[in-house]
């Protein structure tokens, strides 16, 4: 079970075979890094910056949490 939480984004777990951790990020959120400031000090690897000015999800090369923009249809 993931144990994610952050103040900024909303994080979600889904499992199957295996537990991956989902974070849902706005635009307004952005930018964003891995790991997530809640994140527990013994899980804790260098920090990277995801890069969802460029692409809509992104893995994180460390943990392999992804990270998904939501994209806010009604902005203009």
């Amino acid at each position: 079970m993931s144990n994610v939480s952050n103040s900024k984004a909303s994080a979600n777990a889904e499992s199957g075979n295996k537990t991956q951790d989902i974070v849902y990020v706005s635009s307004d959120e952005l930018p964003i890094s891995c790991p997530l400031p809640n994140d527990e000090v013994w899980n804790k690897h260098p920090r990277v910056y995801i890069p969802l000015h460029q692409v809509d999800e992104y893995k994180c090369p460390y943990c392999s949490r992804l990270f998904k923009l939501i994209r806010d249809e009604n902005k203009t």
